[in-house]
């Protein structure tokens, strides 16, 4: 298992905002080997090491074979 930060800070605190990943190439850059099938997703926000409160909300979650255009 691997942990990918995809946003931190306040910059876009209190607005939705849409996530993009390569999910295939993010596991080969912390592995150094191709990915295998995705057995699961972990989504997860942490205020723990910065002594604040943090509330998020997720949105509809979905894998594709091609990035959105």
């Amino acid at each position: 298992m691997f942990a990918v930060v995809c946003e931190s800070g306040a910059a876009n605190a209190n607005r939705w905002i849409a996530e993009s990943r390569n999910v295939a190439a993010d596991y080969e850059r912390a592995y150094g080997k191709p990915a295998p099938r995705v057995k699961g997703l972990r989504l997860q926000i942490n205020s723990q090491h910065t002594g604040t409160v943090a509330e998020s909300y997720f949105g509809q979650v979905a894998f594709r074979n091609m990035p959105l255009e």
